[in-house]
């Protein structure tokens, strides 16, 4: 593991400095306690190999709640100061995509993906579901019960069974998750960007809400690549443009996806010589 992070470190030399920049593995779910040994880990190399002002993260995820994803993100920004850089092999969804976009630039491939960004909620087995469908369906029977037409009583049945305050967290969640993706292109994507401030927060709002928007991407699991982004006026660069990199992160990502998968591990961080 140690010897194909330091592999893709060096295949990064022509873009930037390893010695300059710091990189990280991180992989899986991003739920507790993941928030707390990237803070363990980052802080142990930091005393045994000191500090770096910059990172490159490669992320993989399914994604998780945006409340961990919020405490990584103090993390990274308290221990590196500079720039960080976000790789993605092959996906970063839901709040990974506000993870991802919480850098000061992006890197993907053809084949790599971001997410719908709405929220996500634990339902009674402890499995990760998403609230903006629940949301849709309360609003769509809400308004056809003040149509002519009105609702079943099966329809009817249902609304009678769902929790109202439940209902408000979960608006809650999802305009928490517009606001932090909002608050992270501007200060880091955007604050580059030959624009006024005022165009600079029109633009990440709109690019929040867009991503946010269950109804236009139809599933939680949409895959949005680079060109979608673009389209959102995102910043995104390809590595696969070189191979010698593109080969790198490759096989960098299959071994943590083969190590993984033996172990049983639901998520990893990875750091120099040190696993958690």
């Amino acid at each position: 593991m140690t010897t194909r992070l330091r592999g893709l470190a060096e295949a990064f030399e022509e873009v930037y400095n390893p010695k300059q920049y710091d990189a990280i593995g991180i992989f899986g779910e991003l739920r507790p306690p993941v928030d707390l040994g990237l803070r363990e880990l980052i802080e142990n190399n930091a005393e045994k190999h000191g500090a770096h002002e910059n990172a490159v993260i490669v992320l993989d995820t399914d994604g998780g709640f945006a409340e961990t994803v919020e405490r990584m993100v103090k993390v990274i920004r308290h221990n590196y100061k500079g720039e960080v850089v976000f790789i993605i092999p092959d996906k970063a969804m839901s709040a990974g995509t506000l993870f991802a976009l919480s850098g000061d630039k992006l890197f993907m491939d053809y084949y790599s993906c971001l997410g719908p960004t709405d929220a996500q909620e634990e339902d009674e087995k402890g499995n990760l579901i998403s609230v903006s469908g629940y949301l849709r369906q309360y609003e769509d029977l809400n308004e056809k019960s003040k149509s002519a037409e009105g609702i079943t009583d099966v329809e009817a049945h249902l609304l009678s069974k769902l929790d109202l305050g439940k209902l408000e967290g979960y608006y809650d969640s999802e305009k928490f998750a517009e606001a932090l993706l909002t608050e992270w292109l501007l200060q880091y994507q955007f604050k580059n960007r030959d624009i006024s401030d005022n165009q600079k927060e029109e633009q990440a709002k709109d690019i929040a809400g867009r991503l946010s928007n269950n109804r236009h991407w139809r599933s939680h699991g949409r895959m949005i690549g680079m060109e979608k982004l673009a389209e959102l006026q995102l910043s995104v660069y390809d590595f696969g443009d070189k191979e010698n990199i593109k080969k790198a992160i490759t096989s960098y990502f299959q071994l943590t996806e083969h190590y993984m998968s033996a172990e049983d591990e639901k998520w990893m961080l990875h750091h120099r010589d040190e696993i958690i």
